[in-house]
């Protein structure tokens, strides 16, 4: 059960962060994040798709952000 707790730990920490960063305002890559994460890109990729789709995020040029984001670490 510990090992469960810890996956599900992990996953609310990494929701946690993405929503975050894209609220900052940061402009993020999924091969960027996957490394950070220790995650594969498909995992990033799917919490995107789906755990985060009530969120309405764009993807230009491989970088996923927030639409109409302003925030300082804007990098587009």
């Amino acid at each position: 059960m510990a090992e469960q707790e810890h996956r599900y730990d992990r996953l609310a920490n990494r929701l946690a962060m993405l929503v975050s960063r894209l609220f900052m305002g940061e402009s993020l890559r999924v091969s960027q994040l996957a490394q950070e994460f220790g995650v594969s890109e498909r995992t990033v990729q799917r919490d995107l798709r789906e755990r985060l789709r009530y969120l309405d995020t764009e993807c230009i040029d491989g970088h996923i952000s927030l639409r109409d984001a302003r925030g300082p670490y804007r990098t587009n």
